[in-house]
Parts: structure tokens; C-alpha cells; sequence
């Protein structure tokens, strides 16, 4: 374990040399840059100009011995259905635009109709929900109304996540690891065929650099996506159906901790990651206007994909006109031009109630809605209240 550690801090401190490389250096001409200097990070800005304030839903989800929450691990909003998986519990939950429970997804076991505990990751595609489990080799794939429909076999491929655009082929995305096919780090399934694309050099004995929180983004046929080791965004068009890099990511005046200077690096780097001064990006989703990045030391990155420049590099997203309501993109998922953010019933007991009391509104349908939605939470075991927001 020890000498993993070591080897995964040498790794990482390349990773961040690398990344502080200035605009272009050691760079495919064909790669734009997304240059992201510290220098211009905001404390807060003003969210109206990226949000749709007249649009907004506040939904509270229903609350039964059949549906209750472990954690929401992933939300999509498919076929007028609130789409939750749980990852603590190994479940997924259906639920109705207006809240009410309608269908559960727990087929955890052994059967042939079964997936075992271990889930690389779900999908929800537009007719039905996958567990992706490497360990027996199959994508399970269910019905909305939690039947089984049919698995399909990885065929030797294995990977941390997997997306698909119309559910007749699937890609599996890998990181760093070898499968059965050898070291690539995508692969498509279909018709029972496995086709192998984007293939990597193998770095045994080292452990990845960052721990990616969404590994890709899916718009408009095509898929961003990330790998742990780089910051390069690689675009797979599933229409060509080829993969190359579009973007890479510079670091500009991020600063090492002093411990550097006394010659010991692997102990500044250690302080430079626990202080969040070593940066990569965790997370990414797109809309029709902005590539949206989330870093590992929690700011946010709008990404202008017509202009093809920052518009916003901030810490918070606030509105001023609710309160100056602050949006928190770590609990918040992307879709479209859509973000769907959660709260979680504690929070809404010890925090939010507070704030709401102690705020002024100038927009009163927001006041009233964000009123009416915390006041049905009672208890710290009821389910989440979701509130979705559109972009501009």
C-alpha cells in the first residue's frame, strides 16, 4: 500500500507539472485550449445571466416503505418520469413529474434476472434502465416498470462506466485497466460484437490520478468525455463514429504549498492536495450554450463553446432575485439545458429552513414554492426534495 501511495502521489504531481504547462506547449494544434487562470476566479456570480429565472419546479418526492432514499448517486428525467439511482441501496426509483411514487427497480441476487452488489454504474436510456456489472460480464438491462427485459454480454470488455444513444449498441468506457481485449479505453457493443477503439499505453503499478465523479457527458449524439490521468476532453461523435480530443485543459497561477521549497515534494504535494491547490476536473456536462467543468477543488467553469471562452470561473452561483439562492452544481445533474439538484431532507431541517426565514424574496413564486416545499419535510427520513432549473 505503501508503495502505491507513493507511486500515485509521483503520478500526480506529473499530472499537475503537466497541467500548468502554458497555453499550447507540448499540444496537437488541432486541440483548442480551455485556459482556466486562478487569477480571474470569482468568489460568486450572479446566476441570472446563465438561468431562465421565470422557469423553475420545486418537487417533493414521495415518502413509503417502497421508495425511501439511501443517497442519490444519479438523476435523469426520462418519459415524464423522475429516474433516481441509489447506489447505497442498489436500487432505482421511478417517480411522477408531480412527485408520487410509481415504480421500483431491486432485482439484487444471484438469478439469472439478477445483478449481483457490485455495480460499476446505471444507466437510464430512453426505454429502459441498465446495471452495468463487470463481475458476471453483463449489462441487465429492466423496464420502467422494474421487468426484466434481457442482459447482454460485455464480451470480455471491462470498464468504470458505459452510455448509450439508442440502446441497439453500447459503450463501455474504460479508465486505466486491462480487460479481456487488451488496454483500450472505449468499446462498443453491438450485435453481439465487441469493436475496439481508443487504445492506451498500459502504467502498471499506478493508480490514477484523480477520482472523476462524471466521466462523460451525453448531447445531442455525441459524448465529452474524461479520463482520470489527463485533462484532455475527448469527443466520441456517434454519428462518425470516431473519438479525438477537442479540448485541453490549462492550469494557470495555481501555487504548490512552501514545502516545495525545502526539497521534499512528495510531502508538498500531499499538502498541496489536502489544501486543494493541485487541480484537475472531476466532472463534466454540457448544454447547448457551455461545456460545464467541475474541479477538483470545487469551482466551477462555464465554458463558452461559441466563443470559445470562459464566460464564468466562480466558486458560487447565486440569484440575487431568490434570495440570492445559491446553487451547489456538486448535488446537481446536467441534462440538456436542464440542471436537476436535490436536497436532502436533513439539510433542508438544519439549513435551509434557518435561511428561508431569515430571507428577503423579491421574486414572491419563488418564495412561495421554496415555502411550500420545505414545509412538507417533517422528518430527516423523508425522500428529497428536487428542484429543477432550465439554462438560457
Amino acid at each position: 500500500m505503501k508503495k502505491e501511495f507513493i507511486l500515485s502521489i509521483i503520478l500526480l504531481f506529473g499530472l499537475f507539472i503537466n497541467c500548468t504547462n502554458k497555453p499550447g506547449e507540448n499540444s496537437d494544434k488541432n486541440i483548442a485550449q480551455i485556459n482556466i487562470d486562478y487569477k480571474d476566479l470569482k468568489k460568486t456570480i450572479d446566476a441570472s445571466s446563465i438561468f431562465d429565472i421565470s422557469k423553475f419546479e420545486f418537487i417533493n418526492l414521495e415518502t413509503n416503505d417502497s421508495c425511501l432514499i439511501g443517497e442519490i448517486t444519479k438523476i435523469v428525467l426520462r418519459d415524464n418520469k423522475i429516474i433516481i439511482y441509489d447506489a447505497l441501496v442498489k436500487q432505482v426509483l421511478l417517480f411522477n413529474m408531480d412527485g408520487s411514487f410509481y415504480s421500483r427497480i431491486y432485482a439484487m441476487g444471484n438469478g439469472p434476472k439478477e445483478y449481483p452488489p457490485i455495480i460499476n454504474d446505471c444507466v437510464i436510456s430512453e426505454n429502459y434502465v441498465g446495471m452495468f456489472t463487470p463481475v458476471i460480464g453483463k449489462i441487465m438491462l429492466y423496464d420502467f416498470k422494474g421487468n426484466f427485459v434481457k442482459d447482454i454480454s460485455l464480451k470480455g470488455a471491462w470498464g468504470i462506466t458505459y452510455f448509450t444513444f439508442d440502446e441497439n449498441e453500447f459503450y463501455i468506457q474504460n479508465d486505466w485497466s486491462q480487460s479481456e481485449n487488451g488496454y483500450y479505453h472505449l468499446f462498443s457493443l453491438k450485435d453481439n460484437k465487441t469493436e475496439k477503439l481508443m487504445p492506451f499505453k498500459p502504467i502498471s503499478d499506478v493508480s490514477r490520478g484523480w477520482s472523476l465523479d462524471n466521466y462523460y457527458s451525453l448531447y445531442d449524439n455525441h459524448a465529452l468525455m474524461l479520463y482520470s490521468s489527463i485533462d484532455t476532453i475527448f469527443e466520441f461523435s456517434n454519428r462518425a463514429k470516431n473519438v479525438k480530443p477537442l479540448y485541453e485543459i490549462n492550469f494557470e497561477n495555481t501555487q504548490l504549498s512552501k514545502e516545495i521549497l525545502t526539497g521534499d515534494g512528495r510531502n508538498a504535494l500531499e499538502m498541496s492536495i489536502m489544501e486543494n491547490k493541485a487541480t484537475g476536473i472531476n466532472n463534466i456536462g454540457e448544454s447547448s450554450r457551455y461545456i460545464i467543468l467541475y474541479t477538483s477543488d470545487n469551482k466551477y467553469i462555464f465554458f463558452n463553446k461559441k466563443t470559445r471562452k470562459i464566460d464564468y470561473f466562480t466558486e458560487s452561483l447565486t440569484i440575487p432575485s431568490w434570495g440570492n439562492f445559491n446553487f451547489g452544481l456538486s448535488t446537481s445533474y446536467i441534462q440538456d439545458n436542464k440542471i436537476i439538484t436535490y436536497f436532502e431532507p436533513s439539510f433542508v431541517l438544519s439549513v435551509m429552513k434557518d435561511w428561508i426565514d431569515q430571507t428577503s424574496f423579491k421574486n414572491k413564486e419563488f418564495e412561495n414554492k421554496i415555502n411550500s416545499a420545505t414545509n412538507k419535510i417533517k422528518e430527516e427520513t423523508d425522500n428529497h426534495i428536487i428542484l429543477i432549473t432550465y439554462l438560457k
